[in-house]
């Protein structure tokens, strides 16, 4: 995952997966800000239009791509998981989740893709903490008030993961396990699963 911020409210993301066959499959995805309204109403439902409602491929089947935010490549080989390379990444000194403006692209995310990329489900922890955030305070959380860092971990500790497919939402997993968190408790990275209609056979 290559990121790059712009000093407008937007994200530009290069999403590179392996596809079957040895194929790559690289796609372009822009992050942007909401509306006013948008951002007053918290989960807005028709943001996920990009879903496919059909899948042609059975679920346990599905390919699933990792959308990372936080972390630096040294070594585009894989990241994560049994055969991932040692000192491979490094976490990025500009994701800085009490920066509201970071908490927004963080939460747009999960949103933010296009129909082309065939996606089936999108997991991501951030719509589940904006909605829970929400019932305490005004989103996005302002660190002169709040230890931003101690109010993820309250909510990733504690709550499972938002999952959003085109027939509806369901909670599942842990949203922890979606979270990079250094020794002194900061969230360092973070990412979204994704769920293609690709099938992994």
């Amino acid at each position: 995952v290559l990121e790059s911020r712009s000093e407008n409210t937007s994200w530009s993301l290069g999403v590179v997966a392996e596809a079957p066959g040895n194929k790559r499959v690289i796609a372009g995805v822009t992050v942007r800000d909401l509306s006013a309204s948008q951002e007053a109403s918290g989960f807005v439902w028709g943001l996920y239009s990009f879903l496919v409602a059909k899948p042609t491929v059975r679920d346990d089947l599905q390919a699933h791509v990792q959308v990372v935010l936080g972390i630096e490549v040294f070594d585009s080989r894989q990241l994560l998981g049994k055969g991932a390379r040692a000192n491979a990444y490094t976490f990025s000194p500009d994701f800085r989740f009490e920066d509201p403006w970071v908490q927004r692209v963080a939460r747009d995310l999960c949103y933010s893709f296009t129909p082309e990329l065939r996606i089936t489900q999108v997991t991501c922890w951030v719509t589940g903490f904006v909605e829970w955030w929400r019932s305490r305070g005004q989103w996005p959380i302002r660190p002169e008030k709040f230890d931003v860092h101690q109010q993820v971990l309250d909510f990733v500790s504690h709550q499972p993961v938002q999952v959003v497919r085109a027939s509806g939402t369901s909670r599942a997993g842990r949203a922890r396990d979606f979270v990079f968190v250094s020794d002194d408790g900061k969230i360092r990275a973070m990412y979204v699963d994704v769920a293609v209609d690709l099938s992994t056979r």
